[in-house]
């Protein structure tokens, strides 16, 4: 899987506004690298995995995500198990789960988020849960 932007180890990316659309193919919308600084403000993903990721091997990220409108088809909006901290102001997260958050501190407040396990999706291995 790759990502449609990729902020690298202590990059900068700011984006206000705009949309970003990945479904169709197994990417990520935004992917920070260690140390990186991430905000998007009023921006739109559409993504089959992850609006927003890190992994665990890349520490350190900070992530700003203002009145952000995030749709993933398969997995959580936002997956982070690498940010050092993530703080989210209003928005709408859409996914298998709305957050996946392993390490960091985070700061959510007043976002929507909507579970959608309606549908199964298998591709190229990996797999969209139903509820038991």
């Amino acid at each position: 899987s790759t990502s449609v932007m990729e902020v690298g180890k202590n990059g900068v990316l700011t984006m206000t506004g705009g949309s970003i659309d990945t479904t169709g193919d197994l990417w990520y919308g935004v992917y920070a690298q260690s140390g990186s600084n991430v905000t998007l403000d009023g921006t739109t993903i559409n993504s089959t995995l992850s609006c927003v990721s890190g992994n665990g091997l890349e520490n350190g990220a900070v992530v700003k995500l203002t009145n952000v409108d995030f749709t993933s088809e398969m997995v959580a909006a936002v997956f982070f198990p690498s940010t050092e901290s993530l703080t989210v102001t209003g928005g709408s997260f859409t996914g298998a789960t709305g957050f996946d958050i392993r390490a960091g501190t985070v700061i959510i407040t007043g976002a929507e988020i909507t579970i959608d396990l309606r549908t199964q999706r298998v591709r190229n291995g990996y797999r969209r849960l139903r509820p038991c």
